[in-house]
């Protein structure tokens, strides 16, 4: 049954809808808060050529981070304990390593090891059932690599394979398809970080600023219905 026009006037039916509206805008922050970027962090993307050159997989000097390569272990500027620990026994000659150190890496089908030889990039390949017991290091030429791990633009996500289509992409979140090559119609790519900014405490910020916003939807929403008509 409708309310009565003299105990809910039309003016105060819009006054209560648009109130009700708002406070419900206020009390659902958090479905798109994120997406506002209210902290102003910026992390911005570059796609480069992937080369090889001097026997070593590269891309643009413009990375942040060293062009480390998604299925390449150890290409980064710091080498975990484990690579530098595999990274010895490579220079000691050996490329059978017994995996009795917990720090020797077998996730990564290949690692990146550069020294006095030609090669600089070996094939892991675990022995040893049912857990791994030995670790073998082929060496393989830098194209045998880039061809391996190379993932078709299908294979990422939309938000990477729209900075793909545009040549760069700014988000506000790090991109999981960074540093991963991609097998592109004009040869092999790469995401990489160019540039990364931000002018708060991020998720901290954020997430105050989302608290405050509930609260106030609460207030709202008892105000409105003190103005609810004592009759109904």
């Amino acid at each position: 049954m409708g309310l009565r026009s003299s105990i809910w006037p039309p003016t105060q039916r819009q006054r209560i809808g648009v109130a009700v509206l708002v406070a419900l805008l206020l009390v659902l922050n958090p479905l798109y808060l994120p997406v506002l970027n209210l902290d102003m962090s910026a992390h911005t993307y570059a796609v480069e050529p992937v080369t090889v050159d001097d026997r070593t997989i590269g891309v643009a000097d413009t990375s942040l981070r060293g062009d480390p390569i998604d299925g390449v272990a150890c290409t980064g500027w710091r080498p975990s304990a484990g690579c530098s620990y595999e990274r010895t026994h490579i220079q000691q000659g050996t490329l059978e390593i017994e995996l009795v150190d917990p720090r020797v890496e077998i996730e990564t089908r290949y690692a990146y090891h550069p020294g006095a030889e030609d090669t600089v990039y070996y094939r892991r390949t675990a022995a040893g059932e049912p857990f791994p017991e030995s670790l073998s290091l082929e060496p393989v030429d830098p194209e045998t690599v880039v061809e391996s791990v190379a993932v078709s633009p299908e294979q990422l996500s939309v938000r990477a394979r729209l900075g793909l289509a545009l040549g760069w992409l700014q988000t506000d979140q790090p991109l999981t398809d960074a540093n991963r090559i991609v097998d592109t119609d004009d040869g092999y790519v790469m995401l990489v970080e160019t540039g990364r900014s931000w002018l708060s405490s991020g998720d901290t910020v954020e997430a105050g600023i989302s608290a405050f916003m509930f609260l106030l939807g609460l207030a709202v929403l008892w105000r409105t219905y003190k103005w609810l008509p004592a009759e109904w």
